[in-house]
């Protein structure tokens, strides 16, 4: 069996943890001095290797999660990714109503969709995920003039073009939920 490494960085409370397979014991690790202890950080492994997307400091990267590389973050604006996914060579970064693409984990990357791809949408804390290299996002909390839950889905090929392919979720309105890409199907929690 392949040994996967698994990296946890936790940036409120808990030390950083990294563990060989999935399930055995987890090491806890120090991150390095000036490593950003911000609550907005999303997590990726983009091609092997973890990089962490910190708003607003920027992305730090490493080959082993021990030792890490900062760059400035390229997103700009008050906006900063929620989720990282890579569909085949193209690294697509989703935050509140703004994805950006590049082919680059570190630098390149290119606005593709503002919130006006989401028609009637603009929300956070939503559930992200990738099913037969479509993006998906999955309800969120409505940031419009009347806040509060919300339940929506919308589905990308490229990150630039979205649908709307579930107009009524069997499902109430959520945020800070999850979603996971199992045995060929998106299951929401």
């Amino acid at each position: 069996m392949e040994r996967l490494p698994i990296f946890a960085i936790i940036a409120i409370v808990v030390p950083p943890c990294a563990a060989d397979v999935i399930g055995a014991s987890w090491n806890q690790f120090l991150l390095p001095s000036g490593f950003p202890t911000a609550v907005e950080a999303t997590v990726a492994s983009i091609s092997g290797k973890p990089y962490a997307f910190f708003y607003p400091q920027g992305i730090y990267s490493s080959e082993d999660g021990m030792s890490w590389t900062y760059q400035a973050s390229p997103f700009g604006g008050n906006d900063s990714p929620e989720s990282v996914f890579q569909i085949g060579n193209v690294l697509y970064a989703l935050g509140v109503a703004t994805v950006w693409r590049s082919a680059n984990p570190i630098a390149d990357w290119s606005e593709v969709a503002r919130a006006d791809a989401f028609p009637g949408y603009d929300a956070s804390h939503a559930a992200y995920a990738v099913l037969d290299e479509h993006l998906f996002v999955i309800g969120g909390y409505w940031l419009g003039p009347s806040p509060g839950k919300s339940g929506p889905v919308f589905e990308s090929t490229d990150g630039a073009k979205w649908t709307n392919p579930v107009s009524d979720a069997p499902w109430g309105p959520r945020e800070d939920h999850g979603v996971v890409t199992y045995n060929g199907r998106l299951w929401l929690m």
